[in-house]
């Protein structure tokens, strides 16, 4: 009897449940104050997406008044592009979302709601991630960082297409109209002069530029040209670009250069942009540099005079080697006394020969006693084919930890399947004897200079030049799809950083994670992301024909008085059908006579500053130790 009584009191709740939301859909269907939508399946998730569905219609039908032909992607239905660009604003940017939940037949019936004035507040949110793009491109222009500066001005526009209006004020400044002008006035003052123009081989021509923005050299920018078959696009650093005409286009007296700015490769970095690429208006801007060509001009070696002006007074030697062709001309000079200068400059000549000829009798030659060297060198070849520019190489000696290097060597590499040409050095590592040891892929000589210039204040140049080396080591091994040094460096133990190869120990513990803001990742996020990255990453580089990874950004903090480090850089990968963008951060102890990386968090497709994980967030327990 009390069961059925109980059986009774229930049903009776749920009758007064149904008819009570009834009531209330009624009222919000018919009130004319709320947007809403119902959605009727066998779980809460499938009845929910399809009330959010019907939700995002609504809407669209109301805001589609709003937006102007110049926003939407031409030859699409108006109303129906609209409803796209509604699904890529996040349901979790709407302010007190209502949900009725009502069982129904064995199915479940959803109705969600919401306030027509809080519509606004969900398009605030949209206009606070242009607003903090913009002020990204703005620091990446005062860094002289043209090619990121232009991608995410690009990007911002992106974005400003998908809300609904014709202002969006910033720091005083339209951005509607602000950031197309910053797109115009960096191209239109930028510059490419013709620094050198040779006949490298009966096939093949080498053009070599200076480019400057507002009359300062860039740190970064990248351009595209026409060789007479395809668009190929050309990575510039340091105020320098270079390129290679081959075969008929070698007849070439003029170029026209277009200046990058769209980025379309990199558009899933930031979710709402791949969103939104195929669905908003793209806008051109006019970017070609017509740039006349002369066949008897030759190198200035414009950087040989600049490593002259800056060599130091004291404790120098400089010494010219040619090798027995005069194909190869190296003038090497050493800021610290060296006297193992000529041992040096031989070993590096023997390199640059390998390195214009690219044979396997070579390699073997060389370099068949060092297993290490003979399979890097065979790798650095095959994967990204670099060619010395100019007839002359200048470089420098200095002293490191573990003997010499000599830096830096200016290659262009040459990637194929993604028509892709990246200016870049090679950095050549010699031991105490002068015999090589290493070949890395050296950072930008902007970055290098900054660094340096950060060690004045805290007197650590040898623990930066060794995190210099570590990531200069770090690339290299991706460029040269070195899996096996990628997974040490990635190994959930501490990674010992000692001369070519990277250790692993059992140290443990030794560091403590703390969120500083609900944006940033858990602490498992950090274990959590290693063996699927490393896995994803082995596939790609087995079956990838080119792959370009670089570093936009490097960062390079200090905790407190202790001898810990924080690395943050800005990684990102350009493959054969594959393109990625992400953070890496590294957490380095040089307490102990061999550094030691404890952390290494890889955050894909991560740019929000707030989500970023910093140095800040770890506490250090050296008691921890085994």
């Amino acid at each position: 009897m009390k069961t059925l009584f109980t059986i009774i009191i229930f049903l009776g709740i749920v009758i007064i449940t149904v008819t009570t939301n009834a009531q209330g859909r009624n009222y919000i269907k018919n009130s004319g104050q709320y947007y809403w939508g119902e959605g009727t399946a066998q779980t809460d998730q499938e009845a929910t997406k399809r009330a959010l569905n019907e939700l995002t219609q609504s809407i669209s039908i109301r805001v589609t008044s709003e937006y102007s032909g110049s926003q939407i992607e031409s030859g699409r239905d108006l109303r129906e592009s609209v409803k796209s660009i509604i699904n890529t604003y996040s349901i979790a940017t709407i302010t007190n979302p209502q949900k009725i939940i009502t069982p129904l037949d064995g199915l479940v019936d959803v109705f969600i709601y919401m306030d027509k004035n809080e519509l606004a507040k969900i398009f605030e949110e949209r206009k606070k991630l242009v607003c903090d793009i913009y002020q990204k491109a703005i620091q990446y222009e005062a860094g002289s960082n043209i090619g990121y500066a232009l991608k995410w001005y690009y990007y911002s526009i992106i974005l400003m297409n998908s809300i609904p209006t014709t202002n969006l004020m910033f720091d005083g400044k339209n951005l509607v109209t602000e950031v197309p002008y910053r797109i115009n006035n960096i191209i239109n003052n930028t510059k490419f002069t013709v620094t050198g123009d040779r006949v490298v081989s009966d096939n093949e021509r080498e053009i070599t530029f200076r480019i400057e923005t507002f009359d300062k050299p860039v740190q970064m920018i990248e351009f595209n040209y026409w060789d007479g078959s395809s668009q190929v696009q050309v990575r510039g650093i340091d105020g320098e670009g270079v390129l290679r005409l081959l075969g008929g286009s070698m007849e070439f007296d003029r170029l026209s250069l277009d200046v990058k700015y769209s980025f379309y490769e990199s558009r899933d970095e930031i979710k709402e942009i791949g969103e939104l690429w195929d669905l908003v208006i793209k806008p051109v801007f006019a970017s070609p540099k017509q740039v006349i060509l002369k066949k008897e001009l030759t190198d200035e070696n414009n950087l040989g005079k600049k490593i002259e002006s800056e060599k130091p007074k004291e404790k120098s030697d400089s010494q010219v080697f040619i090798n027995e062709t005069g194909s190869n001309k190296l003038n090497l000079y050493a800021r610290d006394s060296c006297d193992i200068l000529n041992k040096i400059g031989k070993e590096t000549l023997t390199f640059l020969e390998l390195l214009k000829s690219k044979t396997q009798s070579k390699i073997d030659k060389y370099y068949t006693s060092d297993p290490f060297l003979y399979n890097k060198i065979k790798q650095l070849v095959k994967y990204n084919n670099p060619s010395v520019v100019g007839s002359d190489v200048n470089a420098e000696i200095s002293k490191t930890a573990t003997g010499w290097e000599l830096r830096k060597i200016r290659v262009i590499n040459k990637y194929l399947t993604i028509n892709k040409l990246s200016s870049e050095y090679l950095v050549l590592d010699f031991k105490n004897d002068g015999s090589l040891y290493d070949i890395t892929y050296g950072v930008p000589d902007d970055v290098y200079k900054k660094v340096q210039y950060q060690s004045q204040w805290g007197n650590d140049w040898n623990n930066r030049q060794t995190i210099l080396k570590f990531v200069e080591k770090y690339r290299t091994a991706f460029l040269c799809r070195n899996i096996t040094a990628i997974d040490s460096m990635f190994a959930d133990e501490a990674v010992i950083i000692v001369g070519r190869y990277f250790q692993k120990t059992s140290i443990k513990d030794i560091y403590k994670y703390m969120r500083n803001s609900d944006q940033q990742p858990e602490a498992r996020y950090i274990q959590y992301t290693k063996e699927q990255y490393l896995k994803n990453l082995a596939n790609l580089f087995k079956k990838t024909g080119d792959i370009y990874i670089g570093y936009n950004t490097l960062e390079i903090l200090s905790k407190n008085n202790q001898k810990v480090y924080g690395i943050s850089m800005r990684q990102n990968y350009n493959a054969t059908n594959y393109a990625d963008e992400g953070y890496l951060f590294l957490l380095v102890d040089f307490e102990d006579v061999q550094p030691q990386i404890y952390v290494r968090a890889w955050q894909p497709k991560e740019w929000d500053e707030q989500s970023l994980i910093r140095l800040s967030n770890f506490n250090i327990n050296r008691a921890g130790k085994n």
